[in-house]
């Protein structure tokens, strides 16, 4: 939890952010005004500490906390995880640990720029909220045109796109879409006011998902809640109190815990730290109001049971001696999402920069190996362009030969044959029917071939261009075959470009996900010293999980948190004595079982 001291640096270190959230603050305050520039010229009463000056008024005015909640909406890094709490007793038993963990899956949801909710990650990509707080629209109206721009703000502060419609909601009532408790239960069939969001790439893993009981909690008369929100935006908060009838429903409790505009959507949890339910609004008398669990348990476990965290690869040879992979989250997630069926059909890798080195492009490759030795009804084959080749179709076979799948390539047929017809046109003709014979000769063996493409040395003149084209173009179509290109950024080819798997499936054609080599963040240090750690069997506590990404990511230039892809290997070999301590300690275990 914060503490004075955090403000005064904050004000130091974001002075523009500061002055907006001053401004911000005071919208409809009663108070006298504060002005960032007087605030500034107190100062020199205080040393030259400009924080010092901040931090004394705001404290002397009842505003420090509401200036600190301020300075975060803004972007500035404030610990608003709770203090140790005294012990809760029996029914909020490892409250702490719970703290820990929900620092990672809390979420705030956005409408365009505007936050209007709040959520939980309970899956890889799955946000759980309320359907009344994405919705532009009433219950009984027509779907919007254009649909709402969805956001999720996840832990750490970055935002991701979610798709709508949600993959699962239910709809509010009439009277609980105007602020009006419903008049009966039988008002509230079919409207369980829950919406399961879906985010553009897996974050679950890194961040910790909610967890659904097996079975949703029965209701008991006083018994304990903790929610988990964002009132008016801010937060996130955690309270704690206790839940109770409403009259006449049983779709809908009350519960006792303090909320706002913004907490809708926010996770209720039971004693066991399950969820129990989504906050909803107000109830009567002014207490909380929650939809129940049970009203949307079976769809959203069902969600939950097939959003399957994509296969990631932390070392390229599975040893804490090998070359470490961190980042590349969408290439895991696109290689996840063609391997099941569906419209994505392979990752287009592409540099951030066309103009940078191609040694990204090419440990693609690597990491796409150890995925696919995984698979044993996969096959890789690797096409390199590294020197001209007259005849691709018959490259290409000659290649998809040499891994174990005997393939001819096409000779020209009558009509679409030399002097019949243009180079170009000949070569796409035989790639589209060597694609064909690639599927077919597939089949019989119950097996998937990837396709991975090497960017190319040298620039392809129209006939091979033509042939790429026409042979990518029906590989797409084709369920046996997937693919990998990298590089050929100036290239432009056939199919859907996709940003992420969400977004595939909302619009359905077949197409590749791109991976962009652009950078890590410190979340990909925590999937990857999660997956190290599991690898070695191990747990490693949040804390030491931020002592060790602090220690990676140290006096490293960052952009808006983002770390250039070239510093991954320094961030890397700073982790790796750790990771063969683990390693070492586990052996030393095993030993001593012998």
């Amino acid at each position: 939890m914060w503490v004075p001291a955090d403000i005064e640096n904050a004000v130091r270190i974001y002075p523009d952010k500061a002055a907006l959230a001053l401004s911000a603050m005071q919208l409809g305050d009663a108070k006298p005004p504060l002005n960032a520039a007087a605030l500034n010229g107190l100062a020199a009463f205080y040393d030259g500490n400009v924080g010092e000056a901040w931090r004394t008024v705001l404290e002397s005015t009842g505003r420090l906390d509401i200036f600190a909640r301020a300075l975060a909406v803004h972007g500035v890094p404030i610990d608003f995880s709770p203090p140790p709490p005294l012990p809760p007793g029996k029914d909020l038993k490892d409250f702490q640990d719970f703290c820990r963990r929900l620092s990672g899956f809390h979420c705030r949801i956005e409408r365009g720029t505007q936050p209007v909710g709040s959520g939980v990650l309970i899956g890889p990509t799955s946000v759980l909220t309320s359907w009344h707080v994405i919705t532009s629209v009433a219950p009984d109206a027509a779907a919007p045109v254009p649909p709402p721009t969805i956001k999720v703000r996840l832990s750490d502060g970055q935002v991701m796109s979610a798709v709508f419609p949600p993959v699962s909601f239910s709809k509010c009532s009439l009277n609980e879409y105007a602020y009006k408790l419903p008049v009966d239960e039988a008002e509230l069939a079919g409207f369980s006011d829950f919406a399961v969001l879906q985010l553009e790439r897996a974050v679950g893993p890194a961040f910790g998902m909610a967890r659904l009981a097996k079975a949703p909690q029965a209701y008991a008369n006083g018994a304990a809640i903790v929610v988990v929100h964002y009132p008016l935006g801010v937060g996130p908060e955690i309270g704690l109190g206790s839940i109770g009838r409403l009259r006449g429903l049983k779709s809908r409790w009350s519960h006792s815990v303090g909320t706002d505009r913004g907490s809708s959507g926010g996770g209720c949890f039971d004693s066991a730290y399950a969820i129990m339910g989504i906050h909803q609004g107000r109830g009567e008398t002014n207490r909380g109001r929650l939809v129940p669990a049970s009203c949307f348990h079976a769809d959203v476990a069902r969600i939950v049971a097939n959003d399957i965290a994509p296969p990631r690869v932390w070392s390229l040879d599975g040893s804490p001696d090998g070359e470490f992979i961190l980042g590349r989250s969408s290439f895991f997630d696109g290689f996840a999402a063609a391997s099941r069926d569906g419209p994505i059909r392979g990752i287009r890798v592409k540099r951030a920069d066309p103009t940078a080195d191609t040694s990204g492009l090419a440990f693609s490759y690597r990491i796409l190996d150890r995925l696919v030795a995984r698979d044993p009804s996969a096959r890789l084959c690797r096409l390199s362009f590294e020197t001209l080749v007259e005849d691709l179709v018959s490259y290409i076979a000659s290649r998809v030969t040499a891994c174990g799948l005997p393939v001819d390539a096409p000779a020209a047929v009558e009509g679409v044959a030399k002097g019949q017809t243009q180079p170009e046109a000949i070569g796409a003709d035989r790639g589209r029917r060597l694609a064909l014979a690639i599927n077919s000769a597939l089949e019989p063996i119950d097996q998937r071939l990837w396709l991975y493409f090497d960017h190319p040395a040298l620039a392809f003149g129209d006939e091979i261009r033509s042939t790429l084209e026409a042979f990518v173009d029906q590989l797409i179509l084709l369920p046996r075959v997937r693919i990998v290109i990298a590089g050929f950024e100036a290239v432009p080819l056939p199919g859907a470009d996709y940003a992420n798997a969400a977004q595939a499936r909302a619009e359905s054609r077949p197409g590749l996900v791109t991976d962009y080599i652009s950078g890590f963040a410190p979340s990909d240090i925590t999937a990857f010293l999660s997956d190290a750690s599991l690898a070695a069997g191990k747990t490693l506590s949040m804390e030491r999980i931020a002592e060790l990404t602090q220690l990676a990511l140290a006096d490293l230039p960052h952009s808006n948190g983002i770390l250039a892809p070239w510093l991954a290997e320094q961030a890397a070999e700073r982790l790796r004595p750790a990771i063969r301590a683990l390693f070492a300690e586990t052996a030393t275990v095993q030993a001593g079982a012998l």
